[in-house]
């Protein structure tokens, strides 16, 4: 995947339901925005072509990303595949850091920037029973 040192092309949209930190990054298709310039980790870049994957279902990644900022959801389901496989990236490369990597996913995805709804505890448990049925498919 590309990255580009810009803000997506929808970030004013994205900044309507979202209160994404300056150092956020974006996919939109198969690139990713990184505003800040900051290296990005390999599992977040890998957690990123999750997203790029997923955008493929879609007509365009215009049409995933209304549905991703519209749809509470749907932005649960998106992002929980996305983080459960970057977790599960981060226990195949850096096993002892599976424990801290699950605690910093789920305040990160319970935070106010993704309005989901959930509790720490709550996404921790979604991101472990998916990380159970990836194992068995």
């Amino acid at each position: 995947m590309e990255i580009i040192k810009q803000n997506p092309p929808n970030i004013k949209e994205i900044k309507k339901y979202l209160n994404p930190p300056l150092d956020t990054v974006y996919c939109f298709g198969n690139i990713i925005y990184n505003p800040s310039g900051k290296e990005i980790p390999a599992e977040i870049e890998y957690h990123e072509q999750i997203h790029a994957k997923q955008q493929k279902l879609f007509m365009s990644p215009e049409l995933w990303w209304t549905k991703y900022l519209t749809d509470q959801e749907f932005r649960l389901d998106q992002e929980i595949e996305a983080y459960t496989r970057q977790w599960m990236f981060i226990y195949k490369h850096i096993p002892q850091a599976k424990k801290d990597a699950l605690e910093d996913i789920s305040d990160n995805l319970s935070s106010p920037m993704y309005n989901i709804g959930k509790t720490k505890h709550e996404v921790a448990t979604l991101i472990r029973l998916k990380a159970k049925e990836y194992a068995i498919t």
